[in-house]
Parts: structure tokens; sequence; C-alpha cells
């Protein structure tokens, strides 16, 4: 039992991190998005405990250990260095990579020097490891079954669709439309009245390629996907409950919207260009053409950012 243990111990360790990330941004992704992290993840830890078993001469406790203290540095890298962030000490400012990853290093260093002089593991260490790595990874594990408890059933319940009667414009007469989002990018008054920063030049260039730059718009909502449902619904939401955390109702109405299908019921092709973030605009399955773009989604990076590798990136 305590070889089981011990064995299971830094997969437990290692599978936390990414299920706790998971559980805090459920609304915005699936559990797709959590399947590669997680393969990868198991992976490189398996590789490890291979290399150590044989490096601490075939110590199984002091190799799992060692590599579970090694995966809890790992994965909790990006935390400590954004609490310690602009953090000075005798002029040194320690929460930049070059000092954190000397930290890094030294801290599992120590560890692999501690563990290699000691004769043996007390089993009750492994022992309380484990059962406290269980009841950790209890906790991301609720709260992602109580999202899903809430949510079931709410996926595809929506207003009924509008159906738009066909024209026999020839599809050559007809103009390209870009609809293009610019998520999280300031108002030109609030880039200079705030920032300092000038961007005419950008919306100008815009405006001589033929693109229509709103000059005084105003979002009808403070959230992404709550704006871009209505902006596609071309009208304003149905009410939602209170404080829900469920987003299914407004991906929806964003993947499979009215101006979509207004305009392919009048001769245009719908080309989506997947943003590589969260879930809504990731992919859509009603465009006739879905562009990735390659790059890793917002879930796999967040897991990145969080951890030792991202300054490596």
């Amino acid at each position: 039992m305590l070889r089981r243990q011990a064995l299971l111990l830094p997969f437990l360790v290692s599978i936390f991190p990414l299920l706790f990330l998971f559980s805090h941004n459920i609304e915005q992704t699936n559990f797709v998005r959590l399947v590669l992290p997680l393969m990868i993840t198991l992976s490189i830890i398996g590789i490890l405990v291979s290399i150590c078993f044989f490096l601490f001469r075939r110590d199984l406790e002091k190799s799992t250990l060692f590599v579970s203290l090694f995966a809890v540095l790992f994965f909790s890298y990006g935390h400590v260095r954004s609490a310690l962030e602009r953090i000075e000490n005798l002029g040194i400012d320690i929460g930049r990579d070059r000092y954190a990853l000397v930290s890094f290093g030294s801290l599992i260093f120590l560890a692999f020097i501690f563990l290699w002089t000691r004769q043996k593991i007390n089993k009750s260490v492994i022992q309380f490891i484990f059962r406290f790595g269980l009841v950790l990874l209890i906790v991301p594990l609720i709260s992602i079954a109580y999202f899903e408890l809430r949510t079931f059933g709410s996926e595809g319940k929506d207003t009924e669709n509008t159906i738009f009667p066909s024209l026999s414009r020839g599809v050559q007469e007809l103009p390209d439309i870009y609809y293009i989002i610019l998520d999280g990018y300031a108002h030109e008054s609030t880039l200079r009245s705030i920032y300092e920063f000038d961007n005419s030049q950008f919306l100008k260039h815009m405006q001589s390629q033929g693109f229509f730059v709103p000059s005084k718009s105003r979002a009808n909502y403070a959230q992404t996907h709550l704006s871009l449902a209505s902006s596609l619904s071309m009208d304003y939401l149905p009410p939602l409950p209170k404080d829900s955390e469920d987003r299914q109702l407004t991906y929806d109405r964003v993947r499979n919207n009215e101006v979509a299908r207004f305009l392919k019921a009048r001769g245009y092709r719908f080309i989506h260009v997947s943003s590589g973030m969260v879930e809504m605009t990731d992919r859509n399955p009603y465009a006739d053409i879905d562009f990735r773009n390659g790059r890793l989604d917002e879930f796999s990076m967040l897991a990145i950012e969080s951890s030792a590798l991202y300054p490596f990136l």
C-alpha cells in the first residue's frame, strides 16, 4: 500500500494545479482544453519519476517525494513570482525572473541534497502528503461537479432562430464584410487621456482601407460575452439569472448568431477566424470556413504562465 501511495503521489500533486485552474475558469472553457495539458504533465512526471528512481538508487519513496516537491515548486512559480513582483530588497527587484529562477533552482538543489543524504523516508510522511493531496484534489472536483449540475441541460436553450428569406442577388455583387472586435483595446479618447497614446494613425489607416470605425460607440454590456452576444443578435439579451456563472446561453448566441444567418440567406459565406482564446470565439461549428490560428488555447497559456516554464518562452 505504501509503495502504491508513493508511486501515485507525484501524479496526484501535479494534477491538482491544473484542476484548480480549470475549476476557476470553467465558465470560459471546457474539458477538451484540459486533456492536452493533463496528458503532457502526467507524461513528464512519469519520465521524471523514472529518472529519479535511478538517481536515488532505486529508492521509490525518495524519488516520488522529490518529483512531488519539484511539481509543487514548478506549478507555483508563476503565483509566487506575481506576489513578489515589484518588491525590492537592497535595491534588487526579487520578483524578476532572473532572481526567482535562481531561488527556484536553489530550492530544488537543496531538496535533492536533503533527500540524497537521508537514509530512509518515514512512511508516515508519504502517507500524510498522499492523504493531504487527496483532500486538495476534492476541492476543485466539487467546484467542477457543482458547476456542471447547475448548468446541466442549459446548452442549446435559446430563443427561436429567425428564418430569413433567401435572395437571388448574385454573389459577385456582394461586398466583403469584416467584423473585427479588438477586445480589450480601449477607445481613442481613453488611450489619449489616460495612457497618453495617440492611435489616430492606425484608425486613419483602417478608414483608408474602407473600414468603418465608429467614433462614439458604447457597449450595451460591460463584459465581452454579453456585448458580443447582443451585437450579433441585433437585439438586447433576454433576462439572465442574477450572479449566474453559466455562459452557455451567450456563447450559443455568439456562435449561432442572427447576423450570420441574415447574411448567409443573402448569399454570403460565413468565415470565422479563431481568437485562440475562450471557447466562445475559439471555434464556430456554424461557419462555412473555420480558420484556426495555430496557437495554444487560453487555458493552456494560463497553465504555462503559472509555471516555471513561462520565463523560457
